[in-house]
């Protein structure tokens, strides 16, 4: 019961952030929370079924996001790069 609300809660915050994103300038800068669900949308796309969240810093222009892959395995992590306007820019996996 648990696992399928927390699943709900990240679509629900990867939706509100889409929408927020989606209505803004091209040259809006996201902030943090809108980084993290672009972040974890990402890791989604690529096939991981639930996701975790370690930090988020803002460096060089872009928001560094690192995503866990839950139950957590070895290598099973990555580093996110979203740009200011919510796209992402890189996606890193670990080894």
């Amino acid at each position: 019961m648990k696992r399928s609300l927390a699943k709900l809660a990240v679509a629900v915050s990867m939706l509100v952030a889409l929408v927020f994103v989606d209505g803004c300038d091209s040259n809006t800068k996201i902030g943090k929370e809108q980084a993290i669900a672009v972040a974890k949308q990402e890791a989604i796309r690529r096939g991981w079924k639930e996701v975790e969240t370690g930090s988020a810093v803002f460096e060089n222009e872009r928001w560094v996001v690192m995503v866990e892959r839950l139950p957590k395995v070895v290598g099973g992590h990555a580093f996110v790069e979203v740009s200011t306007n919510g796209k992402t820019i890189r996606f890193t996996p670990g080894k």
